[in-house]
């Protein structure tokens, strides 16, 4: 039965690494992204709209990014 548990937690232990990996590449390529259209478009008309836009994907970078709180709320998600 102990077994069975460890294994069990093993296992969910390995899930999670998979979606937080996945979360990870997502928010590294959002990010990448981002530079990419702030660059691309040096000097044109819209700022604000710009600005805002910047603002709000970078939020969704840092929501994906289980890298982006702290150690212990990243460790906790693995029951150590």
């Amino acid at each position: 039965a102990e077994q069975e548990r460890l294994r069990a937690l093993d296992e969910a232990r390995k899930r999670q690494l998979d979606a937080d990996l996945r979360s990870w590449q997502a928010a590294g390529q959002l990010k990448d992204f981002i530079a990419v259209v702030t660059k691309s478009h040096p000097g044109e008309e819209n700022h604000a709209e710009v600005d805002r836009w910047i603002e709000w994907a970078a939020g969704i970078a840092r929501k994906l990014d289980p890298c982006a709180d702290s150690l212990k709320s990243f460790l906790m998600r693995y029951k150590f």
